[in-house]
């Protein structure tokens, strides 16, 4: 296993070239700086195409593949992509020799979806043809570069051309002519679009807020129609209605607003704000049935039917990077990403004095605050404009953060409240590279830069020493347990070491080695005498300021420059590195080994850094603009099964740290935890009483907070009685309270006089927001008055009446002084809210995937607490907590469970279940994903013994780290005997001579004879009881003779004319004890053959219908060579085509021909013809959707995921792309962690067909 992905904030939409963006019914996609994101919406998962070198610069969809999407870039190439499919399928080299053509946007042409039409520098086009890659060039005859094209929808003959000096030509591409060029305005033109009811007329927007109407088969005399003055500082995008003929949509640059505009009037009709951020570029989702009247109107001027589409949802891509799906209508963000930088991260760093900060500076100038528990960005810290902000650093005891910047200053703010407090010259050149807090000495700081010194200042600017390098300085690190000791990185390659309470300036020690320059150095947190340092030489260093220069570990595997640099604070001997290369390498670094190598990121990995409190989470950052969250975990998972079976750090904990540089004679003492944090959880551990509080102790330390923190959270207030409140979930039992708490503290913000202050919501937010929390209650009162303070007084007055009939006259009396004048369209909820349809209003919020606030609603109708039909006195009721759910509380529970196991968030389907003391449904849920410790953490706090399946693969883990003592007890639980008896067979192999007398007492303790009784036995249940008598084979080590009888006893079992599916299971079970390694290959092949068409059954059952394709092939394949094998040939082909009715039509179909023309008996001719009608009445679009319920996605398994080297790494299993985390088979090749979940509950046997079980 491998550094596991759990998390990741995708890139912004770049800022440098403007309409990126995209989107259908189904799919939102964007382009970052270097990759095209494609964001299914309906199982909202992304996927991440890349392949361009350079900054994308322009991109197309193909109206006649819809699944065609066509981009190019500054690396001088243009890319085609098939969106179904996620890859790559053509690239076309914009440099032939000749000339050397610079693509800056891109078009399908009109009329032959054969060729691109690209512009280029100097007024350059080319029409490239896809097949041929060849092009034919045109010349428009300006000097200017060409920035923009489009072609006319109603004449594909004409195209619209915008010069980089905002001048618009109009080119006759069959005549090869420039028919009009026109400059109206100077300012740049940031969008245009075609007016769709017309042949001619195109709208023009400026930067400056301009608007202009052209008539594009006019003269240029006669070319500006109308001119529209500005009514922002700043216009983003332009958009025609086709529903709504002559009106059109504006996006303001600046400040989120929308505006609707009718080309009959030179003011806006209507303007209504989308978001605070300025929206950059946004595209109209056009519904099916666009332009089907189209005929019937000559010009967006005129009137006319206005039925033929809906206009109503909107596709925006914002100035905060951020990109969503925006509905006009209900005035409401259905979807949206996170505000992601627009550039290069050059650098990422966790708080120190609260860890669920994480700060990332980048090229486009700013640093993002984000929590991780919530996974949203809080705050944005603007530097300089246009100045790359290349370093941060957190103070060691507050929330202030320095950064440096590429204009040769320091900046300090204050993360709290976005307050630039410092800005410090210290440099004399533009350039400052790195700066360093001291931990020790908090007043001090550290800066390196191109003037060729490290400064040493106070955080007031007073600036203490000035160390002068040879040449330019790159990284500069503190030392951690002396606070004048500081360390720096040169271009020279040397590694230098100052004492800051020295007079003299020169180092104390140099550090060569590197051949290339050092660009980082990070100290040892637990080892103040090691160093690790990072070059352009490819090479990590780890130096023992003890021993000699030469004496220093190299750690070699990087292929390109490595930037950053992190080590590991509870495992002394673990470090991590990022590199140009795109890939993260763990190291062990006492070994000078790479344990792990993770190429997920597609561009240079600049940042690295580990939480402070919970030591296997790292965050990173990279040049591909993502921002990315790992685990530790998959390659110390041992290290916390011992924990979690101690409720304590006890058994892997080390009284004092090793040192990299050590040879211990236990090769066990590198796997033990060591430093503060780790103390510290074992201080606090033996301070518990309650197990569940030991076990939230636990996860809190190795866990990543998402999804765990709140499980933790309500299990303890659960059990333990405690009131928890939740990030996002929140025991049912407490939920009203917690919610009319929240609700109460927003309305507080009344005795502010200006708000919650700089970055928070305003007063009106807060407000609405308590508002819409005392809807979800049920106390309408408090909406309604709410609603009338923030001046929403259509709303509150129609619902006024489930208050009472009184309230509702003397509502009405304040709006009549009031004399409101603007009309706003309500919102669904509170008229469903307060006519008491409990049933509607939870099917509205289901249908939105507003899954808390359906929860919120089918609590409150339990707690009768929803309005009834209005009276003259009030309906309001007392907030109080539901005993028990209801039938439509756990449906919906259920609904939200299945929402979060579709984003591969298990964790936080098991907090669905477990917010209404569903044990059983919580630990289903872990169960799935992959998470055994945490199942079996809860099951143990539930009191829940009889579970045979958590405990099995609890003595399956045992069994993959060797904990064979720990796997007996746990299988001591375990009522089924077949799974004992397939871990001590395992056991039983495992043991040598020396340790026989051990292994028998493992066997006594499990609950089963020593092996040597099963020798004398086996032979005497061959005929009575021959499933029992295979596992007796086994267990006394005869695998050819237990394998031959597993044969025989399926051979008999399938010859039957009705098949004994609870025989053939048994038989199964205990076939599963069998090491087929062990046995002769004939006898193997057969039984891997059954064991695999008993596995493809199962997979149907359990609906784990990618896993059974390959089943039924491997059942096929080994039948071939068997002299009797009890299925037939032509049912397995049957099956074949039934497997693949669960999962593609179309695959499914092309089988099904094939065999038909086979011979078949008459009841498996009728039976395939029942199959293929059943296959051509389902859906056409192939692919078979199903519930998430019964399929197992593991945490972080629908990220988006890189092979080294680049591309994607096929499954054995699914032939597809295997997504992370990935699991090697016995051959070498790899399947998926969710596959090989899967797998192993059909089949434990190896998909390679080897005999092998299979281990993950």
């Amino acid at each position: 296993m491998d550094l596991r992905q759990v998390s990741l904030y995708p890139s912004g939409s770049q800022r440098w070239f403007s309409r990126l963006l995209h989107s259908t019914p189904s799919h939102l996609i964007y382009a970052s700086t270097l990759a095209l994101y494609a964001i299914n919406l309906h199982s909202y998962h992304l996927d991440i195409l890349t392949g361009h070198e350079g900054t994308i610069t322009g991109l197309t969809p193909c109206d006649a593949t819809e699944s065609l999407i066509a981009t190019c870039g500054q690396d001088q190439t243009i890319r085609v992509w098939d969106m179904k499919r996620h890859l790559e399928v053509n690239t076309i080299l914009t440099t032939d020799g000749s000339a050397n053509f610079q693509p800056l946007d891109i078009t399908w042409h009109a009329s032959d979806p054969t060729n691109l039409i690209v512009c280029g520098r100097r007024g350059s086009l080319r029409i490239y043809n896809v097949n041929t890659r060849k092009y034919i060039y045109h010349k428009l005859g300006v000097d200017q570069d060409v920035t923009h094209l489009s072609f006319n929808p109603k004449n594909p003959e004409i195209l619209f051309c915008v010069c980089a000096d905002s001048t618009t030509i109009i080119y006759n591409l069959r005549k090869k002519l420039v028919q009009c060029k026109f400059r109206f305005h100077g300012a740049r033109i940031t969008d245009f679009s075609w007016d769709p009811l017309s042949e001619n007329y195109m709208m023009v927007a400026y930067e400056d807020g301009r608007l202009a109407l052209f008539d594009t088969s006019a003269p240029s005399t006669n070319f500006l129609i109308k001119a529209f003055e500005p009514d922002c500082r700043g216009l983003g995008a332009v958009s025609w209605l086709r529903s709504e003929p002559g009106n059109f949509l504006t996006g303001d640059l600046h400040n989120g607003v929308m505006r609707m505009w009718n080309v009959a009037q030179s003011e806006p009709s209507k303007r209504f704000k989308v978001r605070k951020a300025g929206i950059r570029y946004f595209k109209v989702i056009s519904a099916a049935g666009a332009g089907k009247n189209e005929k019937q109107q000559t010009s967006s001027t005129t009137e006319g039917d206005n039925s033929a589409t809906n206009d109503d949802r909107l596709a925006i891509s914002f100035v905060d990077g951020s990109v969503g799906i925006f509905n006009r209508k209900t005035r409401e963000m259905e979807y949206i990403t996170p505000p992601g930088h627009t550039e290069t991260i050059f650098d990422c760093a966790f708080c120190e004095q609260d860890p669920n900060l994480f700060a990332t500076s980048s090229y486009d100038g700013n640093v993002k605050i984000w929590n991780i528990k919530t996974q949203k960005c809080i705050e944005n810290l603007l530097g300089e404009e246009n100045t790359v902000i290349y370093s941060l650093a957190w103070h060691p005891n507050n929330t202030h953060i320095a950064g440096a910047l590429g204009n040769g200053t320091v900046w300090i703010w204050d993360s709290s409240n976005g307050r630039v407090l410092h800005q410090h010259k210290l440099h004399s050149s533009q350039f400052v590279y790195k700066v360093a807090w001291n931990k020790l000495d908090p007043t001090l700081l550290a800066s390196t830069s191109k003037d060729k010194t490290c400064c040493v200042f106070r955080e007031d600017g007073k600036l203490i020493k000035q160390f002068k390098h040879p040449n330019i300085v790159f990284g500069v690190d503190w030392c951690p347990s002396d606070k004048n000791l500081v360390a720096t990185g040169c271009h020279d390659g040397v590694v230098r070491i100052f004492d800051v309470s020295k007079t003299e300036n020169a180092p104390i020690r140099k550090l060569k080695g590197h051949t290339d320059s050092v660009f980082n150095v990070v100290w040892h947190p637990l080892h103040s005498n090691i160093l690790m340092s990072g070059s352009n030489d490819h090479t990590v260093r780890v130096w023992n300021l003890d021993h000699p220069d030469d004496a220093c570990k190299v750690l070699k595997g990087h292929v390109n420059n490595v930037r950053a640099l992190a080590w590991n604070p509870a495992l002394p001997h673990i470090a991590l590195s990022g590199s140009w290369d795109g890939t993260i390498r763990v190291w062990d670094v006492q070994r000078e080994a790479t344990v792990s190598v993770v190429p997920h990121h597609h561009a240079d990995v600049y940042g690295l850094s580990v939480h402070p409190q919970r030591p296997f989470i790292y965050g990173s950052s990279s040049r591909d603009t993502t921002i990315r969250f790992w685990t530790l975990e998959p390659l110390f998972k041992d290290i916390l099964l011992k924990a979690v079976l101690a409720k304590s750090l006890s058994p892997v904990l080390s009284n004092a740290p090793i040192s990299p540089f050590d040879t211990p004679e236990d090769s066990n003492a590198f796997r033990m935890l060591c430093g503060d944090a780790s103390q510290e959880v074992q201080t606090s551990l033996k301070l518990l009483t309650e197990d569940a509080e030991k076990y939230e102790k636990l996860f809190s330390f190795f866990s990543f907070p998402q999804g765990s923190n709140d499980l933790w959270s309500m299990a303890v207030a659960s059990v333990c009685g405690n009131s928890r409140f939740g990030a996002e979930f929140t025991h049912s039992k407490q939920l009203a309270a917690s919610l009319d708490s929240n609700a109460q503290e927003l309305e507080s913000i009344r005795m502010q006089k200006y708000g919650g202050g700089l970055g928070s919501a305003s007063k009106e937010e807060q407000l609405k927001s308590a508002a819409k929390i005392y809807l979800s209650l049920g106390n309408m009162l408090k909406y309604c008055d709410i609603l009338a303070e923030v001046g929403e007084w259509n709303t509150a007055l129609a619902v006024a009446p489930s208050v009472s009939l009184k309230y509702w006259k003397d509502l009405t009396a304040r709006y009549v002084e009031f004399l409101q004048e603007e009309d706003q369209s309500a919102d669904l909820a509170p008229f469903l809210t307060a006519t008491g349809e409990a049933d509607d209003l939870i099917e509205y919020f289901t249908k939105r995937r507003q899954f808390r606030q359906a929860t919120i609603s089918a609590l409150r109708h339990a707690q009768d607490a929803l309005p009834h039909i209005p009276n003259f006195e009030s309906t309001q009721r007392e907030v109080r907590d539901a005993e028990h759910p209801t039938p439509q509380m756990l449906r919906v529970c259920a609904q939200r469970a299945e929402h979060h196991l579709k984003l591969a968030q298990p964790l936080s389907a098991a907090c669905c279940y477990l917010a209404m003391d569903e044990y059983q449904q919580t630990i289903r849920c872990l169960m799935k994903g992959d998470e055994i410790l945490h199942a079996y953490a809860i099951a143990q706090i539930a009191g829940l013994k009889d579970n045979d399946a958590i405990y099995t693969a609890m003595a399956n883990l045992c069994e993959k780290f060797a904990l064979w003592n720990e796997g007996v007890e746990m299988l001591q639980q375990v009522k089924d005997r077949n799974a004992v008896a397939q871990f001590m067979c395992t056991v039983s192999e495992q043991s040598s001579a020396q340790n026989e007398q051990e292994m028998e007492k493992r066997f006594l303790r499990a609950g089963i004879q020593a092996p040597n009784f099963y020798k004398s036995q086996a032979q005497e249940f061959s005929k009575s009881n021959p499933s029992e008598a295979i596992r007796f084979f086994a267990l006394a080590k005869q695998h050819e003779d237990a394998a031959k009888l597993a044969n025989e006893q399926f051979d008999a079992l399938f010859a039957e004319e009705t098949w004994d599916w609870k025989s053939i299971q048994e038989c199964m079970s205990s076939a599963q004890c069998i090491n087929a390694t062990k046995v002769s290959e004939q006898v193997r092949l057969k039984l891997m053959a059954y064991a695999n068409y008993i596995g493809m059954q199962r997979a149907l059952w359990k609906g784990y219908y990618t896993v059974a394709p390959t089943m039924i092939v491997n059942a096929r394949n080994g039948s071939r060579g068997c002299d009797k094998f009890s299925i037939g040939r032509d049912y397995l082909d049957y099956m074949l085509c039934v497997v693949h009715s669960k999962l593609n039509r179309i695959e499914a179909l092309t089988l099904i021909s094939q065999v038909e023309e086979s011979n078949l008996s008459d009841e498996l001719k009728d039976a395939i013809k029942r199959l293929r009608t059943l296959v051509e009445q389902s859906p056409p679009s192939g692919t078979v959707r199903q519930s998430y319920r019964n399929i197992v996605i593991p945490l972080g398994s629908t990220l988006p995921t890189r092979a080294e080297g680049g591309g994607r790494t096929q499954s054995f299993i699914s032939k597809t792309d295997a997504g992370a985390p990935l699991v090697t088979l016995d051959n070498g090749s790899v399947i998926s962690l969710a596959e090989a979940i899967m797998w192993n509950d059909c089949i434990r046997f190896s998909p390679t067909m080897s005999g092998e079980k299979l281990h993950y």
